[in-house]
């Protein structure tokens, strides 16, 4: 069968003018300057001479044209007019006339050039003609009109077309027929020339039956057969439950583990680490009855032996707080037992790093801290000198592992004998410690040594330690014999022992005046908060206690504070201290220069100036002062109470100024006060707002 295109000879035309370059897929908008739809350009004021054109379009000699159609006049690509197609009665020739104004801003000389646009097509082509503009032109009428031609060639020069080169529009041969409607591939089941409908496997054409992997002629995919675990099609070999084709579990362990280690021993099934013996006792015996005692003996069973009993210790603890830990601990922890000796309520509180209890009566204690630990220290506060005795205990395992962590760690020390630090601290952690702090007395590392006032960890003691970096499963290096020689002999002070203390330490090169025996004592205010008995040693480290609460350290530092310090002679003659001294706080270890002062006068410091006064804000202060000193400058209100603090350090001599800003405060009368270790002035200062 052959297939005819176009079958209008106006459609003819249009198509094969199509294959042209006179034809634009999107055509210029030719009304947008003609919002009013009358076919006259809204912009032709622009212009000051004008004309008209009346045409037809002809195709090949053939009149066309239609309602919708367009004939647009341009100069070069500038448009000048636009004509709409209007019917023309019989009586005047009829078909379709485009009546065009054009216009231009020349009397003569532009050259026309048109276009036509078919709606039918919705194609715009070049039409063949060219027309000079004359002003007040009128080109043609409806009856004789100006032509605007169009021309295309009749013949098929498609050389695939069925009648090549011959008049007429270009016949095609159906899709897989000749030009004689010969079928030249396969007819499907359904009879089509090239279908592709085919028969399934039941015959039926275009059918959805299907042959599976394994030959099976099936409709349901999901009745189609499949591969085992072997890649047999329709095979049963599975999978078992370690993953193996046909494996029966045989690659499970006893513990029911895929590809586990645990194994059947006579003792049932174990983990691999396990010998097979744990069901066994401490004799060997499995599931015999013998077992380790406290003692660390086998004990019971068939052994014939008796568990060792537990014995009985003193710890001795003075007024105030005691830094203790345990050595040797009964089966029952709580403090109630562990308390039981203190019937007197002596022991009115214990502390440890994060948690505490106190005693409220009749020796029964409240708080968080119920059980002692055998790794940590604590602090057992007492009203009088008393004895807790520990009874019924075992001593705890010397090779106790500790996890310190950065910071302070306050820890116990599980031994009923005294050694050498430099022998418990492994010289692979000792890098890791800044200091070790016990009752008043410190050891801390110092080029690489340890120095201090404390030499040996002692039994019964606690302990803190204070690391730069962390320590996991850390044990002490006990040596197999007992450090005799450096026994701590620092047990003498002059001040009450508080739960809260602090160091001061310094080199005694620039104390050479001072014999042993005497005594470095800190005050604040004329409190003594701390002390020291004078040694030879290149440093010494001088504790400082903070008030914990206690009625025996009321008036002791608190943070914040900056202690002073004095000499006791062993004549009982005092010797005031020069020092630069960093202010107190709990656990904090300083280094300190002392000077000794023989002579300082009050005349020696003076007020030079203060001004103004009275003042609105601000108030400035200049001194002097003779000697470099620690200096207190404070600011105190009428009644002598601390209101505000302006300098507390130490400074070297001459004049020094300050200025106090009191927008904070009301208006009245203040003292301003400076305070030196033997020297002290006030002056009467206004406040007016």
């Amino acid at each position: 069968m052959l297939i005819q295109k176009n079958k209008n000879i106006f459609s003819k035309i249009l198509i094969l003018l199509m294959f042209f370059g006179n034809i634009f897929a999107d055509p210029p908008l030719w009304n947008e300057d003609d919002s009013d739809g009358e076919c006259v350009l809204d912009n032709y004021p622009d212009y000051e001479n004008n004309g008209s054109i009346t045409s037809k379009i002809y195709l090949n000699g053939i009149e066309g044209g239609q309602l919708g159609d367009m004939v647009a006049a341009f100069v070069g690509t500038e448009q000048r007019g636009v004509g709409c197609a209007n019917e023309i009665p019989p009586f005047l020739g009829g078909g379709f006339a485009f009546l065009m104004m054009v216009y231009s801003n020349q009397t003569n000389g532009e050259i026309l050039t048109f276009q036509y646009y078919s709606s039918n097509e919705d194609v715009v082509y070049d039409c063949n003609e060219t027309l000079e503009f004359i002003s007040n032109m009128t080109e043609g009428n409806v009856e004789d009109p100006f032509q605007l031609t169009l021309n295309y060639s009749n013949l098929c020069e498609d050389e695939l077309a069925c009648n090549f080169n011959q008049e007429g529009s270009c016949l095609y041969a159906e899709q897989n027929q000749d030009c004689n409607g010969n079928c030249l591939v396969e007819i499907d089941c359904l009879g089509e020339c090239g279908g592709d409908a085919i028969e399934d496997c039941l015959g039926d054409c275009n059918g959805i039956a299907f042959f599976d992997e394994c030959g099976n002629c099936i409709i349901d995919p999901s009745d189609a057969c499949i591969q085992d675990c072997n890649g047999v099609w329709g095979g049963a070999a599975t999978l078992d439950d370690c993953g193996v084709c046909n494996g029966n579990n045989l690659d499970q362990d006893c513990a029911g583990v895929c590809f586990g280690e645990f194994w059947d021993s006579d003792c049932g099934c174990v983990p691999p680490y396990n010998t097979g013996d744990e069901c066994d006792d401490c004799e060997g015996v499995p599931n015999g009855t013998a077992f380790l005692d406290n003692c660390n003996n086998c004990v019971g069973g068939n052994t014939g032996l008796e568990e060792c009993p537990g014995y009985d210790y003193t710890l001795e603890l003075s007024t105030g707080a005691n830094l203790i830990s345990f050595y040797a601990l009964p089966e029952d922890t709580s403090l109630d037992y562990m308390l039981l000796s203190n019937n007197n309520d002596y022991i009115y509180a214990v502390l440890g790093l994060l948690n505490s209890s106190i005693n409220i009566g009749d020796n029964v204690w409240a708080g968080s801290l119920s059980n002692i630990n055998q790794n940590s220290g604590y602090w057992f506060k007492s009203l009088n000198v008393t004895d807790l005795i520990i009874e019924n205990a075992w001593n705890i395992n010397q090779n106790i592992s500790y996890n310190l962590t950065q910071g302070a760690n306050l820890v116990s020390f599980p031994s009923e004998s005294d050694y050498d630090i430099e022998d418990l601290i492994s010289i692979y952690n000792e890098n890791n410690f800044d200091w070790i702090i016990g009752q008043s007395v410190i050891a801390f590392r110092l080029d690489g040594e340890w120095q201090g006032s404390l030499n040996q960890l002692s039994s019964g003691k606690g302990y803190y330690f204070v690391l730069n970096s962390p320590i996991e499963d850390f044990m002490y290096t006990f040596p197999d014999a007992i450090s005799k020689n450096s026994k701590n002999e620092v047990s003498q002070i002059l001040h009450n022992q508080s739960s809260l203390q602090s160091f001061y330490i310094l080199e005694t090169s620039n104390l050479d005046e001072l014999e042993t025996g005497d005594w470095i004592v800190a005050y604040k205010d004329n409190v003594i908060v701390g002390s020291r008995k004078y040694n030879l040693e290149t440093y010494l480290d001088i504790p400082v206690m903070g008030d914990d609460g206690s009625s025996y350290t009321q008036g002791y530092c608190v943070s914040g504070d900056t202690p002073y310090f004095k000499v006791l002679k062993n004549t009982g003659e005092y010797i005031d201290l020069l020092s630069n001294t960093p202010k107190w706080n709990n656990l904090s270890v300083n280094m300190i220069d002392l000077e000794l002062l023989y002579e300082v006068s009050p005349l020696n410091l003076s007020i030079e100036n203060l001004y103004p006064n009275p003042f609105n804000p601000s108030i400035n202060f200049d001194f002097e002062i003779g000697l470099d000193a620690y200096v207190d400058i404070s600011i105190l209100d009428i009644n002598g109470r601390l209101v505000d603090n302006i300098y507390n350090g130490y400074i070297q001599k001459g004049i020094h100024s300050y200025q106090w800003n009191a927008s904070e405060f009301t208006s009245g009368i203040y003292f301003f006060k400076i305070l030196t270790p033997n020297s002290v002035l006030n002056e009467k200062i206004t406040l007016i707002k």
